[in-house]
């Protein structure tokens, strides 16, 4: 249920999630996420032939895919059952079938609103603390 392409820089990237397949079903991964591994092997710079070899099973078995995603490479894991299309529609648990879910409602997505600004009031100075000689006379007067 996916399609990979190496990239410019040897990392082997999602070029498409196919649909209604395994990959798209657990609604996690996305075109342009770099696959870092399959179950506990590191497949960084390895050739595409390899991954297929590691990723393709017997229907009905599982594989989890590590990948990261973003500048900042955030990792994250997906497990799927491996099968086609007709495959998954009789075997997959019924919760596993579902659609992709539908993005998050805007007040998640929406950055928290910036803090308002507030104007400067300054305090007045206790009444036990004196002032020295060269303070501006003009700022003791203040509120």
């Amino acid at each position: 249920g996916l399609l990979f392409q190496t990239s410019h820089d040897g990392k082997i990237v999602v070029k498409e999630v196919v649909q209604n397949m395994s990959a798209w079903r657990c609604n996690l991964i996305k075109p342009g996420d770099v696959i870092v591994k399959v179950g506990h092997v590191n497949v960084q710079n390895q050739p595409l032939a390899n991954l297929r070899e590691l990723i393709l099973g017997e229907p009905g078995t599982y594989v989890t895919l590590g990948f990261s995603r973003g500048a900042a490479g955030q990792f994250y894991e997906a497990k799927m059952m491996r099968g086609t299309a007709d495959y998954l529609d009789k075997h997959m648990p019924r919760q596993q079938q579902q659609a992709p879910a539908p993005e998050p409602p805007q007040q998640q997505q929406q950055a928290p609103p910036p803090p308002q600004q507030q104007s400067y009031q300054p305090r007045p100075a206790p009444t036990s603390v004196q002032s020295t000689s060269n303070a501006n006379p003009s700022l003791s007067s203040m509120p």
